[in-house]
């Protein structure tokens, strides 16, 4: 027969019941799992914290009397967190395997008891707890002995700072009262003096009239000691310049000749040369017609020594001829350049220069408008002509004199003093290209290395060096004249 509707809702009951035991068997193996894992973690992390603790305790037993009071404070502070973890953990054990005090297993414990590694675990927790209790009592004497070690150096080096503060205020006590002695006796000295002179009120008086003449003397020996005094400064002043200009004008004679010496050397030896034949050719042409008698009749084809030398001469002039009449002016030109530089060079011209320079300076500064010549030499009617010009100079500088010199003053300036270098010099207007240009070339460098000064604080180095420079230029072209005349001469 078959079963009833019941008896089938009957047996399928038991199912649900072993459902749930498994479920919670399985959930009670995860609850062991959990435990047993934090079990473990929570006894690594231990280990962990006693092997630190191990260390500070050995930091304590090896160099605790040379550590300092805040290396000890950081070692206790850091050894009281260990035990506070410590406890942490011990607690968390306790609850974890129900070694709690007081409290009973867990039904769930009851059911399915633990084995017997986590009693043993139990156990052996509580000998660590034990141990480690024993460990924060030893450590707690440490610290407190280090304490009180601290405490009596705090006070050991308290007191010797005390004694060396009492050491530098009595110090300074005892030099304050010796500065104080000192200040009295200077002013009982002050005092005394004071009485003496209102005894003797002559004294002082005496004593200020010597240090007036001391005082005097001192002055005046510096004012005539060379090198302090204002003349001799001046003078030294002017030595330079004049040194300076010198110089100068070397540099610019050298650049404006040096390129015409070789050829005028040259220029001259092949002169030589041919004056050197011409002169042979002569010598020949004067031979006697005894002796032009005596020639061999073998040789009477043969032209005669006369009509040789005639011939020859004649060769010659032709030569010369061709060469063109330019080039033989232009050789004598050069050669009269040397002469006339060998003579301003010489040591006669070069003291006539400075005589001549010198009568111009005292012209210039004594502001005449007459000049007597001494004699007839060229240095005499150079110096006129310099006079001359430097009469228009001088009243264009004083008229100038609050005025910066600049480059268009400059131009000027060097206008007027080539304007009138012209016209005294060649009056009748046959001037020189050569003697313009150079001059103005030079006046130009020579008055812009004042540039930016005045007129007024540069006027007596403004006067000698145009003085120096006018007498160069115009005794060098008139020694060149002076030879052109004596050449004409010489031919008539």
């Amino acid at each position: 027969m078959g079963k009833s509707k019941k008896d089938v809702t009957a047996e399928a009951k038991p199912k649900p019941d072993i459902a749930a035991a498994e479920a919670a068997v399985d959930e009670e193996m995860q609850t062991v799992q959990k435990n047993i894992d934090i079990q473990s973690r929570s006894l690594q992390h231990l280990k962990t914290i006693r092997t630190g603790k191990t260390k500070i305790l050995e930091i304590l037993r090896q160099s605790g009397d040379t550590l300092d009071k805040k290396m000890l404070e950081a070692l206790h502070e850091r050894f009281n967190d260990f035990v506070r973890q410590e406890a942490e953990i011990l607690v968390i054990l306790k609850t974890v395997t129900g070694f709690d005090s007081g409290t009973a297993a867990p039904a769930t414990l009851e059911k399915a008891p633990q084995p017997a590694p986590n009693a043993v675990d139990a156990a052996k927790t509580s000998a660590d707890v034990r141990e480690l209790v024993l460990q924060i009592a030893e450590t707690n004497a440490r610290l407190a002995e280090a304490e009180k070690r601290n405490v009596k150096l705090e006070k050991e080096a308290a007191s010797k700072s005390l004694q060396g503060t009492t050491d530098e205020r009595d110090s300074l006590r005892k030099q304050i009262r010796d500065i104080q002695e000192e200040n009295v006796q200077k002013k009982q000295a002050v005092l005394k003096l004071l009485s003496v002179l209102r005894e003797n009120p002559n004294l002082l008086k005496k004593q200020e009239a010597q240090e007036e003449k001391v005082t005097t003397a001192v002055l005046e020996a510096a004012s005539s000691t060379p090198g302090t005094s204002t003349e001799y400064d001046e003078i030294v002043r002017h030595l330079d310049s004049i040194k300076q200009r010198r110089t100068r004008m070397t540099a610019i004679r050298e650049r404006l000749t040096q390129t015409q010496m070789d050829d005028t050397y040259q220029a001259a030896l092949k002169r030589l040369e041919a004056l050197s034949t011409i002169r042979q050719t002569l010598e020949e042409a004067t031979t006697s017609p005894e002796e032009a008698a005596s020639t061999p009749s073998g040789e009477a084809g043969k032209p005669t020594s006369s009509t040789t030398s005639v011939q020859l001469v004649r060769e010659a002039t032709d030569e010369n001829d061709e060469e063109g009449d330019q080039k033989v002016d232009g050789l004598d030109e050069e050669a009269k350049k040397a002469v006339a530089l060998s003579q301003l060079n010489s040591a006669r011209g070069k003291f006539e220069k400075q005589r001549t320079l010198e009568r111009i300076q005292n012209f210039a500064s004594s502001g005449g408008t007459s000049f007597e010549i001494t004699g007839e030499d060229v240095a005499s009617s150079v110096e006129k002509d310099i006079c001359l010009i430097i009469e228009h100079v001088v009243p264009w500088l004083n008229k100038h004199d609050d005025e910066v010199i600049t480059p268009e003053l400059a131009t000027e300036l060097r206008r007027l003093v080539v304007n009138q270098s012209n016209r005294v010099c060649f009056p009748e207007g046959l001037n020189s290209d050569l003697f313009i240009t150079q001059l103005a070339t030079i006046i130009d460098d020579t008055i812009m290395q004042f540039s930016g000064n005045t007129f007024k604080s540069t006027h007596h180095l403004i006067i000698p060096e145009i003085s120096e420079i006018l007498y160069n230029e115009l005794a060098f072209f008139k020694l060149i004249h002076n030879l052109d005349n004596f050449n004409v001469i010489e031919e008539a």
